[in-house]
């Protein structure tokens, strides 16, 4: 209101100016006295400085006015919009948790649906236990430390070609199973075995398991590769035997390592008669019979009969005479 007020009396005194210019103009030319006229000329621009003073500071703040009503009107605006999108972010997280607890609601009928999908996929027990690898001895025996302590693990229901048999020697595709093996537990990231039911450790001490490297297990990795055939069957500890008997089924259809063309198939009928089946001749009498035969109170003793010592798992086999605990008992350094 002020602004508009000084306005008009500047436009007023200017207008006053510009006549009292005209008017010494037009005396001047008609010879009448001047110097009273341009003396009122000269007082009148004092109020009109004064006013175009004052003209400019009522219109520089209605800028600031505008500016900052302009300002606020903005922020407003802002406000409003991130009001509005916090709303609308607030919705969707309401929906998605929304949609997220159904989704878990609906998981335990879909767990039921799929049980028998999930046991056809060769999933493990929860029965693993962590191991550490710590020495390699054969494709189908290791060292492992577990829940600190260390034990000789024979993996369950295989049987690799011989490495270190005091009359055989070294089989076909024995040297390949023991690398095969070694390989598998030095890179693996994650070690475990699993018992079955039945009994946990054999005749000689060792630990019966199924050994696992990062989720996949060795036992099958060497059967279907066919650096291993399905052996010593003792039930109850049969719970993956279907499995490896379907991989082994494949690695002889495929004729992999032991099931190829060029092994020996001497070597091949060895293993075969290593392999216990389910008639009289492995019954535990019998067993123990047999070890009864080949029992030696020392390596001299063992000596003579096997020069070369005997590996784990041979009937004259004993872990006194195993001195460095390596699965060889008696051998020659």
């Amino acid at each position: 209101m002020l602004g508009n007020i000084v306005t008009f009396l500047f436009l007023l005194v200017w207008i006053y100016n510009v006549y009292l210019f005209i008017k010494m103009i037009v005396n001047y030319f008609k010879k009448q006295p001047v110097k009273p006229v341009a003396k009122r000329y000269a007082i009148s621009f004092i109020p009109l400085l004064i006013l175009f003073i004052l003209v400019g500071l009522t219109n520089h703040k209605t800028k600031d006015k505008n500016a900052s009503h302009d300002t606020k009107t903005h922020q407003v605006d802002k406000d409003k919009k991130e009001t509005a999108k916090k709303e609308k972010n607030k919705e969707e997280k309401d929906k998605k948790d929304a949609e997220t607890r159904k989704k878990a609601e609906e998981k335990p009928s879909k767990g039921e649906n799929n049980a028998d999908n999930d046991e056809n996929q060769h999933k493990t027990s929860d029965n693993l236990v962590a191991a550490i690898f710590i020495k390699h001895i054969d494709g189908d025996t290791s060292k492992f430390n577990i829940d600190g302590k260390e034990k000789t693990v024979r993996y369950l229901l295989i049987d690799t070609p011989e490495t270190k048999h005091p009359r055989l020697g070294v089989q076909p595709f024995g040297r390949e199973a023991s690398e095969r093996t070694r390989s598998l537990l030095s890179s693996a990231q994650k070690i475990e075995i699993e018992y079955d039911v039945g009994p946990k450790t054999d005749k000689h001490g060792r630990d019966l398991a199924y050994v696992f490297v990062d989720g996949k297990m060795v036992n099958e990795i060497l059967v279907r590769e066919g650096l291993a055939k399905v052996a010593y069957v003792y039930p109850p500890n049969t719970k993956y035997l279907d499995r490896l008997k379907a991989a082994e089924a494949l690695a002889k259809q495929e004729k992999l390592g032991i099931w190829s063309e060029q092994t020996d198939s001497a070597a091949q009928d060895t293993a075969s008669a290593q392999t216990p089946t389910h008639n009289t001749a492995n019954t535990p009498s019998n067993q123990n019979s047999a070890s009864q035969q080949t029992w030696f109170r020392n390596c001299d003793e063992l000596r003579k009969v096997y020069p070369g010592g005997v590996p784990a798992g041979h009937p004259a086999y004993r872990r006194p005479l195993d001195r460095n605990h390596n699965g060889f008992a008696c051998e020659v350094h």
